[in-house]
């Protein structure tokens, strides 16, 4: 045991000893790919060991010519490696041993020159090389005797000995070398044996190898290990193929199967050699233990299948010998009773591979007795030795049968017959049986069927104690089989008479059973022995009604119900058989009422189906049905209620001409008797008929209902109910003592006295409490019987003592004592009929105790039952108004004090009834009397001062009248103000009661109600995390009714109230800290399931647990998207840690004095390293600051100072490293100030720090929404004035969206508040669904309500406004990609406007809708004329917005006023001169010169180009620039803009076109003219002969830059599953415009193209222009930035692109009158600061004219002084630097040039490509020029300009140390367009290493320098890239 332990533990090692390859110094002269070979072929992975191999192997092999050296050294590698201690390298090491040789040695010999290997000498190699020398630890010699092992194993598998001809020496010698080991190393003696086995498989059946197999066996016999597993193996072996050269006498007919044998082999196999083997087998070492059986085992057990299943392929009739041979080896020798547990685990593990793969005629002999035995044993308790394997075979035997369901009859029959136990699944505490069943098919459970049928009838057994137990175990089978199966619904079971299906088969067995017995003439067989009792008969009866129970709801093909199956089967089996007759007897009055309901049944058959009413007819079908098995069942009221149901069918069929509700409320009559049933099935059946009937129940039937609610819960009450008289109750309480207990799978249940249901499986249990509360009406009543009880029993124990003369208690404790002597015999004979009638007397008052108990409990559960139906009525006729009559009865139920049974299912119904309709489809009730309706709202109001201050009441309550409420709002809103008038009235009463047991919650709720829009939550579904409302609009129903997704968590949160006077929390550190969940909600969740109706599922179930933590703990889109907690981290750098200081010296502390050079006394910084006091820069807030601490740092060059004022008590200050230029923290920074002497601990804070002065500036700007005067802005609710809340710097946004959605074109097109939202799976990501959502959200005025979350405080009058809705979904998706607008950086808002409006045209318009951008688009045209020959030339541009520069003219300093600066000083403010609208557009449309020359005329004079209007459009959207670059900085210029509010009229600026007179120009004939294509022919000719046709190489060629061959090769290989690589094309097509050029057009030059932020139209029209070169492409995109691309992607029909280019946008009629509508007014000096409003002219409520409102976010407000801001409206657009106006060194060079270095580079997301050319003096290694071509925006332009003006002159040393921050700092490039200057420093980098590329010899910079690493894009990779 122990070697094989060590096996497996040497298996797991992890080190490698010689597959790892020998040490380095053999290593030295091996080739490293061989050395990573052999090392792959120790890998665990065995495709990385197979491909190993396969490369060793063809290296080595003779059609490689390896040299012999190579090969001798591969193959004394691959020996060595046989040896490694892991087990995947043996296994690599000799499959590539086995193949090589294989290889070698299936060739000539002399097929490798110098090879003189034989087979010989490679055996002896593996003797030498697997040798253990010297004294090596016992785990090595393991490793080498394995390896040895293995080495022999890959020579008999290579054939090497058989092929090309037999050495029979040395198949001799490997095979005494195998024996040889498995004689004297027994644990590897296995290993030795399945060797020799395949060896012997792999022998052909040829003359010439027999003698092979003979040296086999005779060895075999002369090592003496043919009495061994492995030896029985290998005769076995040799028998099947060469069974004339085994030797006699060794095995009985030379075959160790043979029954003489049996004996024998049973010992080989169980390895007791010494006993098998005789005194041979002494010399024979016993094997290491084994947990596994020896492979014998399988090869034996194999042989003895196949020779039986021979014989019954051949017919034999001889018996088979396979059950035998079982009995013999393995039962009774593996399982014996003295087997050891190894053996037994072999034993179980043979099992379990056999009864996987056994033929069906073998399985019952594997469950034989021994085996059965112990695996009963050792399945019982999990503490036994073999339980896990026990488990595992019964396991196996699942497994069977679901792989061979007709496997299931056999094993069933096994397990349940004597072998095994009917109740094997109780014994085993498993479900074995119960699987099996399960798992067969349905002809299989047919047969199942009868095999219980015999055990029913021969238990097997006479005792009838014993028959009764096995029974009803069998019964509990048969309704287990039912309600297991899976099949209902695939309706392939019939049970009709002609199709004898397993179900029918069911019924009739326990129909047979529970209601018949066997006449005289029965069959002796058929006959019950012993005969069956009353009580198995009465469970047979439950176990058919649990059967029914299942069966409810399943549809099948066959029309008749169920429960109608049965009857009929009773009746026919009644009037028909012959065998069988009823127990039950009656009258022939009784008889004739059953024979009138079955002519009921077939009329309701009748008319059921030809009238259409299913539904009634099945529920009326389902209640004869029940009452006539009662009656079968010997239940005499059943006959009573049979009468009474035909009655009330007739007065339902006569309802039809009159009223039908006296045939309705005699129906409910009915079902309440049936809820008086103790079982399950009926009770479901009454709801199942109620479920029918419901919709027909009147006022007075449901009153009979509601009434049962307020019966008194004492035996009055249940008289009243059941019509008790006393002495009927008594009789009943009487026989409880005979009722006999009734197993778990009954269909009834103990109730006090009563049987209950449990077998349904949605019973619920009673409270274990419930009987020890009580009602408040019957608690006073409860206390009497209580005391009664008391006086009986005191008189009941002196009566006693009284009869027996024995002392009792006393009045005053004493006992009183009787002198006389014990009673003898005859006076104790005498004393018995007293003592028996006083017992009688006292068990009359134990009785009646239990019998008030039973009374309660027995109207409490029938109370449950009516509340059943009552939610049955509830949830399916939601929307009948008579549901509302319900609330008041409910909510009585849930009274303080109330049985809490029913309390917990009444609420359970309110709720589900109230809450948001979440799992209702139909609408709100509508009903007609509303008084009615009233009166019940006034009636809830009533009883929620009833319930006595409980919780659970009010809550009840407050939803009920909540749902009244919302019922009233239904059907008129106006209703509202009535509705507060009652909770008014309610309120004055709690108010003016203190002891009032109204709860406030009644109030909050309703008043949150009121001011929120969706108290229902959010459901999220748990199959795809969607998330939809549960209110009133149920967009989660939606979700669910599409997707078929039952399961959501449903997500409630309140706002917590936030009082605005607490003061702020402390500011402690420069962040953004977002609230959290917590800090904002309260949240409450919930999962439910739409499809079973269950609202509270147990979250711990499962995995639900796991989902729905990881749904809560989930980010929002809202919270993806937002900045949630930003911090600025600091510290320490290597000039604070490693700081030198100069000699002490004294500084008084708190006085410091001022600047060393300057007199300022604050915004002082303390040199730490000199102890200088310098001032700091000027900082925001007006700090004043002279730079004379950077001054000194700059001089000394000490790092290191600390501002004075910034100083604390703890530790705190700022710390500014000049030599990081950043903040940092000083972990010494006590003992540095200690040095100047300054203590710290004496310091007091004087000045903000650096994190305040940023906080405050974040913080310090808030838009105003107050008046000149101070007042509060008037806040606007309703549709169209909702708010939209800010994301974190999201204001453009909400911008943008209100002023579009004021527009009708948007309105119309995305506000439908009638239709469904869009069917998409994936919402979030589609604009559609999020466009109409933010449209009904702005539109509708659902959420424009003031905010209640947020109580204001009498010190702040301000006036609450919105919550806002969060755009948050919709930003998500339209910034996806976008590397600026996916950020939380504020952006320029006419920028995303066009970005907007671009996604809304490129999405899906399914007509009738129409794109709305369309009422944006125009057209320009441009008019061209010639100052030479005046002729004119018109083009047209399509646009959808006009971008007009706003004139500056200040107005003189004079006049204005004087301002502080930030650096604290006096600064003048400009101010400038109003701009009319009217100046802007003139000077837009007004004629320019242009130089050009005339190709007509040929003249230079110029042209005049003037834009007007072609056409104008429905809204016209204006960008007006205010931006001018000052000092570098884009700097916004306040010139006010003077837009009236009367119509303006732009007939001026339309364009009259082409006028009498003038003549056009002609049109330019070599322009756009590509050079012709024509392929390399040298590279052609290459690829040809590679063997790719012409089609691909042209096209691979075209593709790569039709030069080389090696590239275009690489293309091929790429490109070979693409559709269309065959498809001839033709690349000389023209410029773009025919369908061939369309498709010469390479997508992946698209694609790179669209890497460097090019749009793909604008890449595809650029490479069709350029014939494809996609260096002349880049160029053409540079020269044409406003190129609107192509979007002929070849998908689209030639007409329908035709018929798009010759639409028109705008309308050119006239006159075009228009009005200013919406502004989006921006405040600050940058569009990355500042922040965004809009103001739209809208129409208020109340008012005559339209007014302007204004949207500042959530808040909405009508807007004071429009006209100030129309005068400063329309900021969309910044100005670019100068640098972007007046740019330097535009242009390019030859990139051929030698000393000319290219850089390409681009930023894909933002769209900026940057080309830039350096030529170098290769002298001095300088810069000499430099050229520049950018494509992007302003910042990226400046950054190259500035860039070449910087690096010109610089080595190329310098120039490569060039940092961006450098540039941004230069440019004073806001944050977010850094990205612009690291493109610059990208493009140096480039270009550099571009120059360094072509002059190799050049001496090389580090380009990595102080910044960025290299970039990856460079201008020859691009190309490649490109053409790849």
């Amino acid at each position: 045991m122990g070697a094989k332990s060590l096996k497996r533990v040497r298996d797991q090692v992890p080190h490698d000893s010689d597959a790892a390859g020998p040490p380095k110094k053999r290593r030295q002269g091996e080739d490293a790919q061989l050395v990573k070979l052999y090392n792959d072929l120790a890998a665990e992975s065995e495709d990385v060991r197979h491909e190993a191999a396969k490369q060793i192997i063809v290296t080595f092999s003779p059609e490689s010519n390896p040299s012999a050296q190579a090969v001798e050294k591969a193959l004394n590698r691959l020996i060595r490696g046989l040896c490694s201690a892991r087990k995947a390298a043996r296994l690599g090491f000799c499959v590539t041993l086995t193949e090589l040789l294989r290889s070698i040695f299936g060739q000539q010999k002399d097929s490798i020159p110098g090879l003189n290997l034989t087979i010989d000498s490679i055996i002896d190699l593996v003797v030498e090389k697997t040798k253990v020398e010297g004294n090596v630890p016992g785990k090595d010699r393991r490793d080498h005797l394995i390896g040895k092992l293995f080495g022999y194993k890959a020579v008999l598998q290579s054939n090497a000995l058989l092929e090309p001809s037999l050495s029979l020496e040395g198949w001799n010698k490997v095979i005494d070398h195998v024996y040889g080991m498995a004689r004297d190393v027994p644990w590897l003696r296995e290993e030795c044996g399945d060797v020799l086995v395949d060896a012997i498989r792999g022998l052909d059946q040829k003359s010439d190898f027999q003698e092979c197999a003979s040296q086999v066996v005779q060895r075999l016999v002369s090592f003496n290990l043919n009495n061994t597993p492995e030896g029985v193996a290998i005769w076995l072996t040799v028998k099947a193929r060469f069974e004339n050269v085994l030797p006699p006498n060794v095995w009985h007919h030379q075959d160790p199967l043979s029954k003489k044998e049996r004996q024998r082999l049973a010992k080989v196999l169980k390895e007791d050699l010494r006993s098998a083997g005789g005194e041979d087998a002494e010399n024979i070492k016993t094997a290491a233990a084994n947990h596994n059986p020896p492979f014998a085992w399988n090869l034996v057990l194999s042989e003895m299948l196949r020779r039986d299943q021979a014989k019954s392929s051949s017919k034999d009739t001889s018996k088979s010998e396979f059950p035998q041979f079982w009995l013999d080896t393995v039962d009774n020798n593996l399982f014996s009773a003295s087997a050891s547990h190894e053996r037994k685990s072999w034993g179980f593990k043979l099992f379990s591979t056999l009864i996987r793969g056994a033929p069906e005629q073998t399985i019952p002999a594997l469950f034989s007795p021994n085996l059965m035995r112990c695996l009963i044993n050792q399945s019982k308790k999990d503490v036994r030795f073999l339980h896990a394997a026990a488990l595992a075979s019964l396991n196996a035997v699942q497994a069977r049968v679901q792989d061979s369901p007709a496997a299931a009859l056999p094993i069933v029959v096994a397990l349940t017959g004597k072998n095994g136990a009917i109740d094997l699944d109780r014994i085993t505490r498993t479900k074995t049986l119960e699987n099996v069943v399960a798992l067969a098919d349905d002809e299989t459970l047919r047969k199942i069927v009868r095999h219980l049928q015999d055990l029913i009838l021969r238990p097997e057994t006479q005792d009838q104690a014993a028959a009764d137990s096995r029974r009803q175990v069998v019964a509990d089978m048969l309704l287990t089989m039912v309600r297991n199966y899976k099949r209902y619904e695939d309706g392939s079971l019939i049970m009709d008479e002609e199709h004898d299906s397993w179900l029918r088969k069911v019924f009739e067995v326990l129909v047979e059973q529970a209601y018949f017995v066997p006449t005289a003439a029965a069959k002796t067989s058929k006959i019950p022995l012993p005969p069956i009792s009353q009580a198995t008969r009465k469970v047979f009866q439950e176990r058919l009604s649990s059967c029914l129970t299942r069966l409810l709801g399943v549809k099948t093909k066959s029309p008749t119900p169920f429960a109608l199956v049965v009857v009929k089967m009773i009746r026919a089996k009644a009037t028909s058989s012959k065998s069988l007759k009823l127990v039950f007897e009656a009258e022939d009055n009784i008889l004739e009422t059953v024979d009138k309901a079955f002519e009921a049944l077939d009329s309701i058959a009748a008319k059921g189906s030809s009238s259409g009413k299913k539904s009634i007819a099945d529920g009326l079908n389902l209640l004869y049905s029940l009452a006539l098995m009662q009656v079968y069942g010997g239940d005499g009221d059943a006959i009573l209620l049979l009468e009474d149901l035909d009655s009330s069918r007739k007065s339902l069929l006569k309802g039809k001409k009159g009223t039908p509700s006296e045939g309705q409320d005699s129906f409910v009559e009915i079902l309440l008797t049936f809820l008086g049933n103790p079982r399950t099935l009926f009770r479901n059946v009454a709801q199942e008929a109620f479920a029918v009937f419901a919709p027909d129940v009147t006022a007075e039937g449901l009153r009979s209902l509601t009434n049962i609610l307020d019966t008194p819960e004492n035996l009055e009450g249940q008289k009243e109910l059941f019509n008790q008289e006393d002495d009927a109750v008594h009789d009943h309480s009487d026989e409880d003592d005979d009722v006999e207990d009734v197993e778990e799978a009954s269909d009834v249940e103990m109730v006090g006295g009563e049987l209950k249901t449990s077998a349904g499986t949605d019973e619920e249990e009673v409270d274990s409490d419930s009987s020890d509360e009580s009602d408040s009406d019957s608690g006073s009543e409860e206390g009497s019987d209580e005391a009664e009880d008391d006086e009986e029993l005191t008189n009941f124990e002196r009566m006693l003592a009284l009869t027996l003369q024995t002392s009792k208690p006393s009045m005053d404790g004493e006992d009183e004592s009787s002198d006389d002597e014990d009673m003898d015999d005859e006076q104790m004979m005498a004393l018995d009929p007293h003592l028996t009638k006083i017992f009688q007397e006292r068990s009359k008052v134990t009785s009646k105790k239990k019998e008030r108990e039973d009374a309660k409990q027995t109207v409490v559960q029938f109370k449950s039952r009516v509340l059943d139906l009552l939610s049955v009525l509830m949830e399916k006729e939601y929307s009948n108004p008579l549901t509302l009559e319900v609330l008041v009865p409910l909510l009585k139920r849930i009274r303080a004090g109330a049985n809490k049974q029913l309390m917990d299912k009444a609420f359970k119904i309110v709720k589900t009834y109230t809450d948001s309709r979440a799992h209702h489809k139909a609408p709100l009730p509508k009903p007609t009397e509303l008084d009615r309706v009233w009166d019940t709202l006034r009636a809830i109001h009533e009883e929620a001062a009833m319930g006595g201050g409980f919780a659970l009441h009010a809550t009840a309550c407050s939803n009920a009248s909540l749902h009244v409420v919302k019922v009233l709002m239904n059907i008129d809103r106006a209703h509202y103000a009535q509705a507060v008038d009652v909770y008014a009235e309610t309120q004055k009463q709690w108010f003016a009661d203190k002891k009032s047991a109204v709860q406030p919650s009644l109030f909050t709720q309703f008043l949150n109600w009121s001011l929120s829009d969706d108290p229902a939550g959010l459901d999220v579904c748990l199959y795809c995390f969607n998330g939809g409302c549960a209110g009133e609009r149920n967009h989660s129903l939606l979700h669910i009714s599409s997707t078929n997704h039952p399961l959501v968590l449903n997500i409630k949160r309140t706002r917590k109230v936030v009082h605005r006077e607490e003061p702020p929390q402390k500011i402690s550190k420069l962040s953004i800290a977002a609230e959290t969940e917590e800090d904002r909600y309260d949240t409450k969740v919930q999962v439910k399931c739409s499809e079973c109706g269950i609202d509270d599922i147990n979250r711990d179930s499962g995995k639900l647990a796991q989902v729905v933590d990881a749904v809560l703990k989930a980010n929002t889109f809202a919270r993806q998207e937002e900045v949630k907690a930003w911090e600025q981290e600091l510290t320490a750098c290597e000039h604070t840690l490693c700081l030198e200081q100069f000699e002490a010296s004294q500084t008084e502390s708190q006085n410091l004095g001022n600047c060393s050079a300057c007199d300022l006394n604050e915004n002082l910084w303390l040199c730490l390293t000199c102890g200088n006091l310098g001032c700091g820069r000027a900082q925001f807030g007006g700090i004043g600051g002279n730079s004379h601490g950077l001054a000194h740092t700059q001089t000394t060059q000490h790092p290191v100072a600390v501002k004075l004022g910034s100083l604390t008590a703890d530790g705190n200050a700022d710390i500014y490293c000049y030599a990081c230029d950043e903040e940092r923290v000083d972990p010494e920074l006590p003992n540095h100030l200690a040095h100047w002497g300054i203590d710290i601990k004496d310091r007091v804070k004087t000045e903000k720090s650096l994190t305040e002065m940023q906080v405050e500036q974040n913080l310090r700007w808030e838009f105003s929404m107050t008046t000149e005067d101070g007042k509060e802005l008037k806040p606007l609710f309703g549709p169209g004035f909702t708010g939209l809340k800010n994301l974190g710097n999201s204001c453009y946004l909400n911008s943008v969206l209100q002023s579009l959605f004021s527009f009708p074109a948007f309105a119309n097109r995305y506000y439908r508040p009638e239709e469904a939202p869009p069917n998409t799976p994936t919402p979030a990501e589609d604009l559609e669904t999020q466009m109409r959502k933010i449209a009904d959200g702005l539109l509708s005025g659902r959420y424009s309500k003031p905010d209640s979350d947020v109580i204001v405080s009498e010190h702040t009058p301000e006036n609450p406004h919105q919550k806002g809705l969060a755009p948050a979904m919709l930003k998500h998706l339209i910034g996806r990609g976008h590397a600026e607008f996916s950020t939380m950086r504020q952006q320029d808002a006419f920028e995303l406007m066009l970005h907007l409006l671009q996604l809304i045209t490129r999405s899906k318009h399914t007509s009738p809708d129409k794109d709305p951008v369309d009422a944006f688009r125009f057209v320009m045209e441009q008019r061209l004329q010639c100052l030479g020959c005046k002729k004119v030339r018109f083009q047209s541009v399509n646009q959808g917005s006009l971008t007009i520069q706003v004139t500056v003219r200040r107005i003189p300093k004079d006049d204005t006023m004087d301002l502080t600066g930030a650096d604290g000083k006096e600064v003048a403010k400009e101010e400038f001169q109003p701009v009319p609208l009217k100046e802007c557009l003139d000077s837009f449309t007004a004629p320019e010169m242009v130089e050009l020359e005339c190709k007509s005329c040929g003249s230079k004079a110029g042209f005049q180009k003037r834009a007007m209007f072609k056409t104008f459009p429905e809204v016209l959207a204006i960008n007006a620039y205010r931006f001018t670059v000052v000092n570098w900085v884009p700097t916004k210029q306040d010139v006010p803009v003077i837009v009236g509010d009367d119509a303006i009229a732009l007939d001026d600026y339309m364009s009259k076109g082409l006028q009498e007179g003038e003549e056009e120009l002609p049109e330019d004939t070599d322009t756009g003219a590509a050079p012709k294509w024509i392929p390399n022919e040298a590279a052609l000719a290459m690829l040809e002969a590679m063997g790719f046709p012409r089609v691909r190489c042209e096209k691979a060629l075209h593709a790569t830059g039709n030069m080389d061959p090696e590239a275009a090769s690489n293309w091929l290989f790429a490109h070979m599953e693409d559709p269309d690589i065959d498809t001839p094309v033709d690349f000389n097509g023209g410029s773009g415009t025919g369908p061939s050029a369309s498709a010469a057009v390479d997508p992946e030059k698209i694609e790179s193209l669209g890497a460097m932020g090019f749009s793909a139209p604008q890449a595809r029209q650029a490479l069709k222009e350029t014939g494809g070169d996609m260096e002349r492409a880049v160029d053409w995109l540079f020269n044409h930035p406003d190129a609107q691309g192509d979007f002929d992607d070849g998908t689209k029909p030639e007409a329908a692109s035709e018929s798009s280019e010759k639409k028109v946008h705008g309308s050119d009629t006239l006159p075009a009158q228009f009005q200013l509508q919406s502004i989006v007014c921006h405040k600050g000096t940058s569009i990355h600061a500042g922040h965004y409003v809009a103001f739209v002219r809208k129409q208020i409520p109340g008012e005559d004219a339209t007014s302007w409102v204004l949207f500042n976010d959530e808040k909405v407000a009508k807007a004071a002084d429009v006209e100030e801001m129309k005068k400063f409206a329309g900021e969309w657009k910044i100005a670019l630097l100068d640098h972007y106006n007046h740019p330097r060194n535009v242009g390019s060079m030859s990139k051929t040039d030698a000393d000319v270095g290219t850089g390409l580079v681009g930023a894909p997301a933002c769209g900026d490509v940057m080309k830039l050319q350096i030529r170098v003096d290769p002298d001095n290694n300088t810069i000499s020029d430099v050229k520049f071509k950018t494509f992007g925006c302003g910042s990226a332009i400046a950054s190259s300009s500035y860039l070449t003006e910087l690096v010109r002159g610089m080595t190329l040393e310098d120039a490569a140390k060039i940092r961006n921050s450098q540039i941004a700092e230069e440019l004073c490039l806001p944050p977010v367009k850094l990205h612009c200057s690291m493109l610059a420093e990208d493009a140096i980098k480039s270009a550099i290493q571009n120059y360094y590329t072509k002059n190799p010899k050049a001496r090389k910079t580090d380009l990595g320098g102080t910044s960025a690493s290299l970039p990856k894009v460079e201008v020859e990779v691009t190309e490649k890239a490109a053409a790849a």
